[in-house]
């Protein structure tokens, strides 16, 4: 199992367990478990609208692509801790990771 934690908008804090072989994003981890995450493109990083901030940063996540840092560009007050949590898949790299839900 990957343990991570939602700082959800108001900074009530929840532990999500998910399976090590869940194979889906962060967005769609977070949608299902009644997150409000728009997502308005479907998890295509086209929109922005999925947006968290990794608290607790480890480096070793995967590095945005080149859409994922022009949707990024293009939003306020944006650090390089934020990722569309659309293009993060769950793996074993996220155990023990805080991310933050934004808006």
């Amino acid at each position: 199992m990957i343990e991570i934690i939602i700082e959800d908008i108001d900074g009530s804090n929840r532990r999500l367990d998910i399976s090590a072989n869940h194979g889906c994003s962060l967005m769609e981890v977070l949608k299902h478990e009644g997150y409000d995450i728009v997502a308005v493109c479907g998890g295509m990083a086209l929109c922005g609208t999925c947006i968290i901030k990794i608290v607790d940063w480890k480096s070793f996540l995967s590095v945005a692509d080149h859409q994922e840092l022009e949707i990024l560009d293009m939003l306020p007050n944006v650090d390089p801790g934020y990722r569309c949590s659309c293009q993060l898949t769950v793996n074993m790299a996220m155990n023990g990771m805080v991310f933050k839900i934004v808006k």
